[in-house]
């Protein structure tokens, strides 16, 4: 038998027609069904208006409700009800039962008078999945940052986390991250280590109410360590594209020239051949390293390790640019926790300038700090 619900205000009244009662059609209310909304907390906000109160007093109003489109007064769950507030011929009430997700309810507004009850027009409402996965960001060759959104109404504590597989659909039998509390409705994230490169993972956020999982939609990654389009390795992935771009591939050489007081076997180059100037306008962040590199060119007349890598081209491709500090070392962490190596080994100039004599280098894998007259590997890096 299905369970219908209702909602009620008793002694609700409305002022009756100032006409003699002899000239007045007594008949059941009419009234219409007011659109389903959430309000900020999260709650379902229900409700009608009452076009003709049939020119009795009215008693009682409410709302009903079912996942059957058939919505009738018959078998409702008298135990259930919740007070109703209203204003003049409207009534409204933000609702705290907690509706299954991804299922469509039927609602109808209804009044009552001595004459009969009468119902509303039928309204539909999907009510949301209680648990959204958002898009995966900072994808290395080994992890990758989480990201979801548990909706509930404010007050209800629960638990959230993510399931991932190598096959599609994963579930809490698969492999699952640590849970984190969440309480409303609220954006939570979690860090997954440990994973392969060059893998492509299903990944799904879920959580648990009343013994029963309810899951995201499903989220695809690939996690760095291939070939990118211009034939370097890709290192890290965005996951989203922002400012026109989302991966970071970095070329299988270094660049630069061969330093005759230095005796080097390998390409290398000088951050600058001015060392003693301070050019006060690089920056350590991500997404940087092309502004740096233009800028550096800009401000170095000379050769630079910016330079070799923005004269840089190969297999059709010459938008290469000496990546900053935090581009350089999330590469290079990312690379090496993989187990992979460049034909140069780990290490590189940085376009990121620390004073007057010195610039970030990462050597093997960690940063570190360099003279900027020294002769090191300089890796291009390109964006898209």
């Amino acid at each position: 038998m299905k369970t219908y619900f209702i909602l009620f205000l008793s002694l609700f009244l409305f002022s009756c027609s100032s006409s003699s009662d002899d000239e007045v059609q007594e008949s059941v209310p009419q009234l219409t069904t007011k659109d389903i909304s959430l309000d900020d907390d999260g709650l379902l906000k229900i409700g009608g208006k009452i076009t003709n109160t049939g020119g009795n007093q009215i008693s009682r109003v409410g709302v009903i409700w079912s996942t059957s489109a058939n919505v009738s007064l018959e078998n409702y769950a008298t135990e259930d009800k919740e007070e109703l507030f209203s204003s003049n011929e409207d009534f409204e009430c933000r609702s705290k039962k907690i509706f299954l997700p991804n299922t469509t309810y039927y609602f109808r507004a209804f009044a009552q008078n001595n004459k009969g009850t009468a119902l509303g027009n039928v309204v539909s409402y999907k009510y949301r999945n209680v648990i959204e996965t958002l898009d995966p960001t900072e994808i290395t060759t080994v992890s990758a940052t989480l990201n979801g959104k548990y909706y509930q109404p404010l007050g209800n504590l629960s638990y959230a986390g993510f399931v991932y597989a190598t096959h599609s659909e994963p579930t809490i039998f698969d492999s699952s991250t640590a849970s984190a509390a969440t309480l409303g409705t609220m954006n939570f994230k979690v860090q997954l280590t440990g994973l392969t490169r060059n893998t492509e993972y299903y990944i799904r956020s879920y959580t648990k109410i009343d013994n029963r999982y309810y899951y995201g939609e499903e989220k695809k990654i690939k996690t760095a360590g291939y070939f990118g389009p211009a034939g370097g390795i890709v290192a890290y992935d965005k996951g989203v594209t922002t400012d026109g771009w989302r991966y970071l591939e970095i070329n299988l050489k270094s660049v630069g020239r061969y330093y005759s007081d230095v005796g080097n076997s390998s390409l290398q180059a000088k951050w600058s051949i001015s060392p003693y100037s301070y050019l006060a306008g690089t920056s350590e962040k991500m997404g940087e390293g092309l502004n740096n590199t233009n800028f550096i060119i800009n401000k170095i007349s000379g050769e630079s390790a910016a330079k070799f890598c923005k004269q840089y081209s190969v297999n059709g491709f010459a938008d290469w640019f000496l990546p900053s500090k935090d581009e350089a070392l999330a590469i290079f962490t990312s690379l090496q926790k993989g187990g992979m190596s460049l034909n140069n080994g780990l290490t590189t100039w940085t376009s990121s300038e620390i004073d007057t004599q010195s610039a970030y280098l990462v050597y093997f894998g960690a940063l570190s700090t360099g003279q900027k007259f020294w002769a090191s590997e300089a890796y291009p890096v390109r964006r898209y």
